[in-house]
C-alpha cells in the first residue's frame, strides 16, 4: 500500500492498514507551526518514517525496532536519510522530539526517561496518539519526567501531549526482572510480557516434555522472535549438547536476551527475517510468533517467519509453534510443512511441524 510516496514496510495484505494516521499528520502540522529546532529533532516510534521524512531537518531516527529501520531504508531519499540511534546509544542533544505513543506504556517510558537522562538543554516532545487509545497511564509516565504536561485539543479524532521542563534521569535503560522455573531472567522494559513469563511461553515450556521425547536431540535450535530469551534458555537445560540461534525485531528483546543466555552455546541477532541463518542448517525451530504490532493485529508477519523457517530447516527437521488457538495457523502451517496439534487447552495451542521435502 502506498501512501503520500511512502509504503508500509513488511507489506500486508490487510489493505485497512495505511501507512500515515491522523496522529502523524497532527504532530507534523505541529511541528511545521513551531519555530525551527536550533539542535534539530528526534523522531521516535516512527514506524515507516514518516515523521523522519516529514518534519523539518534535521532529523534523528530512534530506531527501537529492526523492521521500522528496514522501512525507513526502504522510504528514504539518499538526500534525507536521517542519523539512526538505538535506545543504548548516546543520544545527540536536540531540543525537539516527535514521537507515536507506543501501546506499550513502559516503552513510552523508556523513551522519556532517555530523552531526560540525555537531552541537557531545554526540550519539548510531542507525542501523538488516537484519542481512543488514551490511557490515564500515559499522563502518569509523563508527568514522572516533565514538569509541564499538557494535551492539544482534538483533530481527526488524534490528540498531542505536549511535554517540557524534563527533570533529569538515570542513565541505564530501564530493567526488571521476571522468574521461571527457579531461575531469575533480566528484560528491558519494553519488551512483551513485562510482568510475568508470557502465558503461551508458559503453556509451551510446562508441556514441552509430554510430546517432545520423540524428537532427535537437536544440534542447533533456532528460537524466533526470542523476547528475553527464556524459551532458548530453557531447551539449552534440556539439551546440553546444542547451540542456540536466537532472533527477535526489538532491540530490547536482543538485549534482554543477551543478559540471560549463555554466551558460550548461544548468540542472539537484531533481525526480523532469518536472512543470516543459512539454508538446511537448523535442526530445531521454536517460536511464539508475534501477531500484533501496537494496536494493529496482522498476521502476515508470522505467516512470513513460518515459511523462512522451512528453507533454514534442514529435512526431517521440526518447527514447533505455540500460539492462541483463535488465529489457526494450523491451515497456513500446512502449506509448507506436516502438521500436528500435539498439545491444547481452552487457549493455546502447540503445533509440531515437520519439514517432510
Amino acid at each position: 500500500m502506498e501512501m503520500n510516496g511512502l509504503h508500509r514496510y513488511p507489506p500486508t495484505s490487510d489493505h485497512s492498514l495505511q501507512v500515515v494516521s491522523a496522529a502523524d499528520e497532527l504532530l507534523l502540522a505541529w511541528a511545521q507551526e513551531q519555530p525551527p529546532a536550533r539542535r534539530g529533532t528526534i523522531v521516535a516510534h516512527d514506524r515507516f518514517g514518516v515523521l523522519a521524512l516529514g518534519a523539518p531537518a534535521p532529523t534523528h531516527f530512534l530506531a527501537t525496532f529492526h523492521s521500522q529501520e528496514e522501512a525507513l531504508r526502504r522510504n528514504a531519499s539518499a538526500d534525507r536519510y536521517p542519523q539512526v540511534y538505538s535506545l543504548f546509544d548516546t543520544l545527540p542533544d536536540v531540543d525537539r522530539a516527535l514521537m507515536r505513543i507506543p501501546k506499550s506504556v513502559d516503552l513510552f517510558e523508556v523513551y522519556l526517561s532517555r530523552l531526560a537522562a540525555q537531552v541537557t538543554g531545554e526540550l519539548t516532545v510531542a507525542a501523538g496518539f488516537m484519542t481512543r487509545h488514551f490511557t490515564p497511564r500515559w499522563l502518569e509516565v509523563a508527568n514522572r519526567y516533565a514538569a509541564a504536561v499538557t494535551q492539544t485539543r482534538a483533530r481527526k479524532k488524534a490528540r498531542l501531549l505536549l511535554m517540557q521542563e524534563f527533570r533529569p534521569a538515570g542513565p541505564q535503560v530501564p530493567w526488571s526482572e521476571v522468574s521461571y522455573a527457579g531461575k531469575t531472567y533480566r528484560q528491558y522494559h519494553g519488551v512483551f510480557s513485562a510482568k510475568h513469563i508470557d502465558y503461551a511461553t508458559q503453556f509451551l515450556l510446562g508441556e514441552w516434555d509430554s510430546f517432545a521425547a520423540t524428537l532427535p536431540p537437536p544440534a542447533h535450535i533456532l528460537d524466533v522472535a526470542c523476547g528475553n530469551g527464556v524459551i532458548g534458555d530453557q531447551l539449552l537445560g534440556r539439551y546440553p549438547d546444542a547451540r542456540l540461534t536466537a532472533t527477535d525485531d526489538s532491540r530490547l528483546a536482543v538485549e534482554s536476551a543477551r543478559l540471560n543466555l549463555p554466551t558460550g552455546r548461544s548468540r542472539v541477532l537484531y533481525d526480523h527475517t532469518l536472512g543470516e541463518i543459512g539454508d538446511g542448517s537448523v535442526d530445531l525451530v521454536v517460536t511464539n510468533p508475534p501477531f500484533h504490532f501496537g494496536y494493529e493485529n496482522n498476521l502476515d508477519v508470522s505467516l512470513g517467519l513460518f515459511q523462512q523457517a522451512r528453507r533454514v530447516l534442514r529435512v526431517g527437521g521440526q518447527l514447533i509453534v505455540v500460539a492462541n488457538r483463535h488465529l489457526n495457523y494450523r491451515t497456513h502451517l500446512e502449506r509448507w510443512y506436516g502438521v500436528d496439534t500435539v498439545r491444547q487447552n481452552e487457549k493455546y495451542v502447540i503445533y509440531r511441524c515437520d519439514r517432510r521435502r
